[in-house]
């Protein structure tokens, strides 16, 4: 009994000491292994290349794109001046690639087009004006490119690192999807200026448009991993809530 009351005060010390570090020790949370939190779609960065070498492969774009029609310097210049792409080195070799050569070019003519429905004026006929003077006429081009800058913007964003044989038809055909609507003869955003990002994104797990409250900007966001029916129709009926 006695050697126990000599050893109580030691023994109560010691639970003390061992109760003041439990309490002070920061909690710890069993690690799950192959569980990640959910990243959400407009969160996602990916693989941009540097802006060196985007300027480099715009500027092969451009070229290219101007060697479609190689009379013609308006559309090549649409793509450079109202056109904007953030794109993975892989989703690079997709844009410069023929198919998205073409899809630049087309959504090139399908921005004038819109342009002169709406009454922004004709790129192509003040390039060709003064008997088809069209490197005379680059003046002109110029003032009228100017009227449209604020006015239009299309941006591509694909930043995934590796790019599959869907995702590379994805790219190009969702590109494609917004000047080509805009040319239909039924669309013109409420607040009279279309700022139009695309997002192609590995994580988005449907088509959506959200826009602005005064209906000038809009942010398109698609799935880049697989192909979802009706995601065309999304992307119209979305854009057509801004009209």
């Amino acid at each position: 009994m006695n050697r126990f009351i000599r050893i109580a005060p030691f023994v109560l010390g010691v639970l003390l000491l061992v109760g003041t570090f439990g309490a002070n020790a920061a909690p710890q949370t069993p690690a799950k292994k192959g569980v990640k939190a959910p990243v959400k779609s407009a969160a996602y960065t990916g693989s941009p290349v540097s802006d060196a070498v985007a300027a480099t492969n715009k500027a092969e774009l451009v070229a290219r794109v101007k060697e479609i029609n190689t009379n013609d310097f308006w559309p090549s210049r649409v793509v450079n001046e109202l056109m904007t792409f953030k794109l993975s080195e892989e989703a690079w070799k997709v844009m410069l690639s023929d198919k998205g050569v073409k899809a630049a070019f087309g959504a090139a003519r399908d921005i004038n087009d819109y342009a002169v429905r709406i009454g922004l004026g004709d790129l192509e006929k003040m390039e060709s004006a003064n008997n088809n003077a069209r490197e005379a006429n680059q003046g002109d081009v110029t003032e009228q490119i100017a009227v449209l800058k604020p006015l239009v913007a299309i941006r591509l964003e694909a930043t995934q690192p590796a790019v599959s044989p869907t995702a590379a038809s994805l790219i190009t055909r969702t590109f494609s999807t917004i000047p080509e609507h805009m040319d239909r003869g039924v669309w013109k955003p409420a607040g009279g200026k279309a700022d139009i990002t695309i997002i192609l994104s590995p994580v988005a797990t449907d088509t959506t448009v959200t826009m602005n409250a005064t209906k000038t900007v809009f942010v398109v966001t698609s799935p880049s991993k697989a192909e979802l029916a009706g995601w065309s129709v999304k992307i119209e009926k979305g854009l057509d809530r801004g009209k």
